[in-house]
């Protein structure tokens, strides 16, 4: 039975009103019949009943026709998609968020099915979807692709319907979970990489409690997800640090929110790994920290591979003591450091007398254990805070820094002769050596790099030729002697070609009968600019370079050539 609408009024009010108005229109009536009076009173009554009842019949349809008018705005506006669907799947109606979803104007609707806006791979869905709305006469919903008419991106939307009280259409609820469905996607992808990636991660809340590990972790640090889980991050602090690297860290932390670095830590079975670690810190919405994510790897291996890769490009594989490479890096700051403080530094370079005989005779090998034992007596000879170096050979270098004195160097490099004096035990044989030594100081005698090196290489082959076993300290006659050596082998390479050499004969008389039978051959070098040159300064010049052995020759033949024609002649 059909309720009464609550704004009808109800027979008994309805009466009493109209009684209430004829009372006032009769006051005025007079002298009529009783019956006629009973029978016009009814019949007033009734037609001011129905009057009432028209008025208020009308109030309310004007109230039904602004009721339905609100709910039409609310349905074509609703932030959803809502459509009416035959059981064949035609759209009867659809508000306005339906008809952008697919990419139509409501004008253009004729008789579509939705079954024309979803992707083929959604079509047994959605048509078990609507069999199932009609079967089951409950609501029904569905996840399927959608794709505009209008060409606009396909949406991934969620269907929700329940069938109409006629059985032959049913309501249905468009809602676009594109975006829910990617952001689901991007989890499941993060989640994938959290548990597949290499690197070890560990989540703490704000409290520092490890709230979660991936697999990783475990296999980096030996701890499962139930051990560690609750556990405070210190979990793997190893105390190589001091409280200091932890206060920096922390301090990081807390005013940018990251922290990356290098770190010792300690793995469940006590074994001490250095680590590679990031933080970042996660905040919610206000501001607070949520949680910090450490991700992290184990670089062991990676820093012993590099350290090996540096020793061997900055150290001599034979004594372990600094090459050529880090020599020049050490002498660069030390020179740096030295201006800085105003003390100089002297440079020794450093030669082994005669090694090249133990080689010869001894053989490499037991050469190898002299200089490694000449290496650690060279190191007993100086302080911590000097370099010793080895450049190659038998060659060695040393840098001595923050003289005070100058009787430093003396000491050292006395000590140095004496030590190096001593015999040298080289497995069964016993060996004897000397050692010449060049000094220059810094910055008394240059202040560049690469003329310090060469005013010691100048002074340590000074020691050489005055006898070996001593030292000898740059001089500028030193350096110019050099340089005139220098021109002199240029010219000396010239000369040849340029048939600056000439052959003087010294006649050799037989004293008894006077007779000459031979004579001496002495070559004499016409300098074009210098003149003749003195055989004992350009011959031993010759000899070192080895140019000697083209001017023999040359000598050889122009001798024979002047034979000839003496012969010739006489």
């Amino acid at each position: 039975m059909t309720k009464k609408p609550s704004y009808l009024p109800t027979t008994g009010n309805l009466r009493q009103r109209a009684e209430e108005r004829l009372a006032r229109q009769q006051s005025t009536l007079s002298g009529a019949d009783v019956d006629t009076k009973k029978l016009l009173h009814e019949l007033q009554v009734h037609e001011i009943e129905l009057e009432m009842q028209n008025e208020e019949l009308l109030t309310a349809q004007a109230e039904i026709e602004a009721s339905l008018q609100r709910y039409t705005e609310l349905y074509d506006m609703a932030p959803a998609g809502y459509l009416t669907l035959g059981r064949d799947g035609t759209i009867h109606q659809l508000n306005l968020k339906a008809a952008r979803q697919l990419g139509i104007f409501r004008s253009q609707l004729k008789q579509q099915r939705f079954s024309s806006f979803i992707s083929a791979d959604s079509l047994l869905v959605f048509n078990n979807f609507l069999s199932g709305v009609f079967a089951g006469r409950t609501a029904q919903s569905c996840e399927l692709t959608v794709l505009p008419i209008d060409r606009s991106p396909a949406l991934i939307v969620q269907l929700e319907a329940v069938a109409n009280d006629d059985d032959q259409s049913c309501r249905v609820m468009l809602a676009d979970i594109t975006e829910r469905k990617s952001d689901e996607e991007k989890l499941k992808l993060a989640a994938l990489v959290y548990q597949a990636i290499g690197e070890a991660i560990m989540v703490a809340d704000a409290d520092n409690r490890i709230v979660t590990v991936n697999p990783a972790f475990t296999g980096l640090t030996g701890y499962t997800m139930q051990e560690a889980v609750g556990q405070p991050t210190t979990l793997l602090k190893s105390g190589q640090h001091n409280e200091t690297f932890y206060q920096m860290m922390w301090h990081a932390l807390e005013a940018t929110g990251h922290w990356q670095g290098e770190i010792w830590n300690r793995r469940k079975n006590g074994e001490i790994y250095l680590e590679w670690l990031t933080i970042n810190t996660v905040y919610d919405s206000n501001g607070n920290v949520r949680h910090r994510v450490a991700m992290f790897s184990d670089i062991t291996k990676q820093k012993h591979a590099e350290q090996t890769i540096w020793e061997q490009a900055n150290f001599d594989s034979l004594t372990g003591l600094p090459n050529r490479h880090m020599f020049y890096e050490r002498l660069a700051q030390e020179m740096k450091k030295s201006q800085r403080m105003g003390l100089p530094l002297a440079l020794l370079f450093l030669d082994i007398d005669h090694f090249k005989d133990i080689n010869d005779t001894l053989g490499h090998s037991k050469g190898d254990l002299l200089l490694k034992e000449a290496a650690q007596r060279l190191l007993g000879c100086v302080r911590n805070t000097d370099t010793v170096a080895r450049l190659g050979g038998d060659e060695f270098t040393i840098i001595l820094t923050e003289l005070h004195e100058q009787d430093n160097i003396e000491r050292v490099s006395q000590d140095i002769l004496d030590q190096l004096a001593k015999p040298f035990e080289l497995a069964g044989e016993i060996a004897y050596v000397s050692i010449s030594i060049g000094i220059t100081l810094y910055p008394e005698d240059t202040d560049d790099i690469d003329v310090l090196i060469k005013n010691a290489d100048q002074a340590m082959y000074a020691a050489k030729d005055q006898g070996r076993n001593r030292r000898h300290y740059f001089t500028v006659s030193m350096q110019e002697a050099a340089l005139a050596r220098m021109r002199l082998i240029a010219d000396l390479r010239n000369a040849l070609a340029e048939h600056q050499f000439w052959l003087a004969y010294q006649p050799i008389v037989e004293l008894a009968t006077g007779n000459i039978h031979k004579a001496e051959a002495l070559i004499r070098w016409q300098h074009p600019t210098r003149g003749l040159v003195n055989p004992a300064e350009f011959i031993p010049v010759a000899e070192t370079t080895g140019m000697i052995i083209d001017i023999g020759e040359w000598v050889f033949s122009e001798a024979a050539q002047q034979v000839a024609q003496w012969r010739a002649m006489h």
